[in-house]
């Protein structure tokens, strides 16, 4: 007779979620992307890449060519990539608030993730949300662009996902994988 038992995973919120790692300039003028699903667990769905060459910046402004190369990237992963995520996560350092409201539009909450003592300031789009310190994770500022409304789906996984301090550390399995990826350009 089988022993009775049923896997924690089957109480976890259904669905996944997206973290966006840009790594600009990564080597001289290629730029690198990732979009890295993973599940409430924390175990990866998907990886999505891509990489590209940036203009030559002679006629650009600084901000316009970095706008449009996170443009590039972002369009092409979520082109290539087979998994639709709840949310989205990205880094407040790495994406200014007008890549999302003036550049790319998407039909899921978004949100930039930042330590609460940064710098950055909401767009006027954006919702503000502090979540509070919780073990090993600092207490973090999430701008969020569509914010998802309590009991929903996407808020549900967002809650687990900061619980368990998978706001942040999702970013750094992201870049490991983009040197991966790319271990030719890093060593050139």
């Amino acid at each position: 007779m089988p022993i009775p038992f049923k896997t924690l995973s089957d109480d976890e919120p259904p669905g996944t979620a997206g973290y966006l790692k840009f790594m600009p300039r990564a080597v001289g003028d290629t730029w690198l992307g990732a979009l890295f699903v993973i599940d409430a667990a924390g175990e990866p769905v998907e990886f999505s890449h891509a990489r590209i060459e940036a203009p030559k910046p002679l006629l650009w402004r600084r901000e316009d060519l970095q706008s449009h190369c996170l443009r590039a990237l972002c369009a092409s992963m979520f082109d290539i990539c087979p998994v639709s995520p709840l949310v989205i996560l990205c880094l407040a350092e790495e994406v200014d608030h007008r890549l999302f409201s003036e550049h790319i539009r998407i039909d899921i909450p978004l949100a930039r993730v930042s330590p609460a003592d940064g710098a950055i300031k909401p767009s006027t789009i954006e919702s503000l949300e502090n979540t509070p310190e919780s073990g090993e994770q600092p207490e973090l500022s999430i701008y969020w662009t569509g914010m998802p409304e309590a009991q929903t789906s996407s808020r549900q996984l967002f809650d687990v996902l900061a619980a368990r301090g998978l706001l942040l550390e999702p970013f750094q399995r992201a870049e490991t994988g983009l040197r991966e990826v790319y271990t030719d350009l890093f060593n050139q």
